[in-house]
């Protein structure tokens, strides 16, 4: 139980029974101890969900900890990894991995929990299994290998909306020392090491522009960095257009890569119409950085007429958006 990493355990447990007690009429023999084991995950992800839903186990610093934490904390970094691969396979699959592989029920109370042969429990095991492994190498080489560069076309893209717009005194102004005298020069073939993109990008937050208007800037460059192979495919495939909307959709990983060498795209076809986008990269830290994502796929899309965009969560590592066409 402690294993969520929450400090109210005991409260947990106790709501459990207490559900227990209310609709034990409802559980088969044998299945109680399922029931309850269920019932104190449930419970407990809900409470962690609330309680950190935006913060990053990961991100905690092991240095400035208590003494009395210093032993969780030290498999925090495993457990972040695991939390991504789990955030990553649909309900079903996470609530069978959970009683089995962190709960340790048996395929026989697992079977008696969900009403179905032991056979059909140990398939849903081995299936759930997969699916979470699947995850867990998607994700350790999304930690190991974060962004570690931009290509300065962005933000010479990005310069000339500031210049229509009258802000880029303003935007050199909130560059380090270091960064301030020659910017204007670099070429757009370059690339920019994650270092001092962060610096740019932090410019760019500093501006306080609204979300309208970060999400502009996202669009504009889009446009000067990956119009012309949107273009190009939506001619290609001119005869299917929500085929082509989700084909521009999954080729997001191609269009980063366009723009940023690392970071991780991931793209999840949830039907003939849509799909679910996760991008993960340090610049993520920045609202700015979020808005201009979004104004980007919304302007990859943008020719589609009845596809729509929305955020489905951001944090400060990651943005999901649901793509539906």
């Amino acid at each position: 139980m402690r294993s969520y990493g929450l400090r109210d355990a005991e409260d947990i447990v106790q709501e459990a029974y207490l559900v227990l007690h209310r609709r034990g009429h409802e559980v088969a023999e044998g299945a109680e101890r399922a029931f309850l084991v269920g019932t104190v995950r449930r419970l407990a992800f809900r409470a962690k969900q609330r309680a950190a839903r935006s913060v990053a186990v990961a991100d905690l610093d092991v240095e400035d900890a208590a003494p009395s934490t210093q032993a969780r904390l030290e498999g925090s970094h495993e457990r972040a990894l695991l939390d991504d691969a789990m955030a990553g396979v649909p309900d079903d699959v996470r609530e069978v991995f959970s009683l089995f592989e962190l709960d340790g029920l048996t395929k026989y109370e697992v079977a008696a929990y969900f009403g179905i042969p032991v056979g059909t429990a140990a398939t849903r095991r081995a299936r759930a299994r997969r699916a979470v492994l699947d995850e867990l190498r998607r994700a350790v080489v999304s930690r190991s290998a974060p962004c570690v560069a931009a290509r300065s076309r962005l933000f010479v893209a990005g310069r000339g909306w500031y210049g229509a717009r009258g802000l880029w005194p303003r935007y050199v102004a909130s560059l380090p020392a270091s960064l301030r005298e020659g910017w204007s020069h670099v070429p757009a073939a370059d690339w920019v090491p994650l270092d001092t993109a962060m610096s740019l990008y932090g410019a760019s937050s500093a501006l306080d522009l609204t979300e309208d208007e970060e999400v502009d800037v996202g669009r504009h460059i889009f446009g000067c960095i990956n119009g012309r192979q949107v273009d190009a495919l939506v001619r290609l495939r001119e005869h299917d257009p929500s085929g082509t909307a989700l084909a521009v959709v999954e080729h997001a990983s191609q269009l980063w890569g366009n723009a940023f060498e690392g970071g991780d795209v991931h793209v999840r076809r949830a039907g003939d119409r849509s799909a679910e986008l996760t991008f993960r990269a340090p610049m993520f830290t920045f609202r700015f950085f979020r808005n201009c994502i979004f104004g980007a796929v919304s302007e990859a899309l943008a020719s589609f007429r009845h596809a729509k965009v929305r955020i489905q969560s951001s944090t400060r590592r990651s943005l999901v958006l649901a793509a539906s066409v």
